[in-house]
């Protein structure tokens, strides 16, 4: 199973985005973002599983708040950029 990463360049919107989607009942948890994605602009981050990713980001979507990039980590770490 992969892991997504939402990311954001701002604490704040991460941190609310994390909040909204766990009152709508996925697990989603907020972090800075790991080494690998600091380097391209992105501080913080909404993790999501594979699983929940395209309900997150309909229902991230829906409400208007916006994140830079869905990023998916592989088994091997490595990160891709995603469109859902």
């Amino acid at each position: 199973m992969y892991d997504y990463y939402f990311t954001f360049r701002s604490m704040l919107p991460a941190q609310r985005a994390a909040a909204y989607l766990q009152e709508q009942g996925l697990s989603a948890a907020f972090l800075r973002s790991p080494a690998a994605l600091a380097k391209h602009g992105c501080g913080y981050a909404v993790l999501v599983k594979e699983y929940e990713a395209k309900r997150a980001s309909f229902f991230l979507l829906a409400i208007g708040m916006s994140y830079e990039k869905i990023l998916k980590r592989d088994s091997a770490g490595v990160f891709r950029e995603v469109f859902l």
